[in-house]
C-alpha cells in the first residue's frame, strides 16, 4: 500500500468517525427534546409540591444540556465535512492530503478514535481516472445518495409533524367537549377531568411537532435534497464534457457543499434501510 493510499484511508477513517459522532450527538439531542416534551406533560398533570420544583429545575437543565449537545453535534459534523473535502480532492483529482493536514486532522479528532472503529470501505466507486471528469462523477454519486436519503428523511419528519398535529387537534377537541359536557366527557377518565389541562397539553404538542424540532428537520432535509438533486444533474452533464476543468466542477458543487454544511446529519437508520437498493441502482446505471 502506497503512502498516498494510507493517507486516504487515515483521513477517510477519521471522517467516518466524525460523522458517526455527529449522528450520536444528534440522536442524544432529539432524545433531550423528547424528554423536555414528556417533562412538560408530567408537569401539567402529575407534578405538585417538591415534584413540581424538581420538574421545574429539570426543565431548565434539559434545554441547556440540549444546546451543548447540539453544539457538539454541529462541531463534529462540520469537521467531518472538512475531512470529506480532503477525501474528495484525493479521490477525484489525486491530490493527497499533506502530512500537516493529516496531523491536524488526527489532533482534532483524537478524542473520537474509540468511536465506530469498524473497517471503512471505499467512499466512491467511479471507474474514471483522476481528473475533472472523475471529480464530477464522484460528486454526482454522492449527490445521488444524499438526494434520495435526505428526501426520505424529510418525508419521515413531515409524517411525524402530521401525527403531532393530529394528536394536538384531537386533544383540543376533547378539551372543548370536556368543558361543554362535563357530565359526559370530563368524568370518562381521570386525565380528562380538566379541559384546561388537556388544552395545555395540546398546545405543547402542537408547538413541539408543528413549529419545533421535527418541522425544522423536515425543512432542512428537504432543502438538502433539492440542492443534491440539482448538483446530481449538473455533474452528470459536466462529466461528459471533454473540456471540463477543475474550476467548472468546484463552481457547480458550491451550492451542494453549502447545503451539506447547513443540514443536520441524515439519520443512520434511513441509510441502513436504503443503502442496498441505492447501491444496486447506482452500480447498474453508472458503470462508466
Amino acid at each position: 500500500m502506497t503512502t498516498s493510499q494510507e493517507a486516504k484511508i487515515d483521513v477517510q477513517g477519521l471522517m467516518h468517525r466524525e460523522y458517526s459522532a455527529a449522528k450520536h450527538f444528534w440522536m442524544a439531542y432529539l432524545l433531550m427534546q423528547l424528554g423536555s416534551l414528556l417533562l412538560s406533560l408530567y408537569s401539567i398533570f402529575c407534578a405538585a409540591g417538591i415534584k413540581l420544583i424538581i420538574s421545574g429545575a429539570a426543565s431548565i437543565f434539559l434545554p441547556i444540556a440540549a444546546f451543548f449537545i447540539k453544539q457538539s453535534a454541529d462541531c463534529h459534523y462540520g469537521f467531518g465535512e472538512r475531512l470529506r473535502k480532503l477525501v474528495l480532492l484525493h479521490d477525484g483529482l489525486g491530490r493527497a492530503p499533506s502530512q500537516v493536514e493529516i496531523l491536524e486532522a488526527q489532533a482534532d479528532a483524537i478524542s473520537l478514535l474509540y468511536l465506530d472503529s469498524s473497517p471503512v470501505e471505499a467512499y466512491y466507486s467511479s471507474p474514471l481516472p483522476p481528473g475533472p471528469q472523475r471529480l464530477a462523477h464522484i460528486v454526482e454519486e454522492s449527490a445521488y445518495y444524499t438526494w434520495t436519503l435526505a428526501l426520505r428523511a424529510s418525508r419521515i419528519c413531515s409524517g411525524l409533524v402530521v401525527v403531532g398535529f393530529c394528536a394536538a387537534f384531537t386533544l383540543l377537541w376533547f378539551a372543548v367537549q370536556a368543558n361543554r359536557l362535563p357530565g359526559t366527557y370530563a368524568t370518562a377518565s381521570l386525565w380528562l377531568s380538566n379541559g384546561e389541562q388537556v388544552a395545555r397539553v395540546a398546545s405543547t404538542i402542537f408547538i413541539f411537532f408543528l413549529i419545533g424540532t421535527f418541522e425544522t428537520l423536515s425543512k432542512s432535509f428537504r432543502s438538502l435534497s433539492e440542492a443534491a438533486q440539482a448538483t446530481f444533474r449538473k455533474c452528470d452533464t459536466l462529466r461528459r464534457q471533454s473540456t471540463l476543468t477543475d474550476l467548472d466542477v468546484f463552481l457547480a458543487i458550491t451550492p451542494y457543499d453549502c447545503a451539506l454544511a447547513k443540514a443536520p446529519p441524515i439519520p443512520g437508520v434511513v441509510h441502513w434501510f436504503l443503502k442496498k437498493r441505492l447501491h444496486a441502482a447506482w452500480t447498474a446505471i453508472n458503470r462508466t
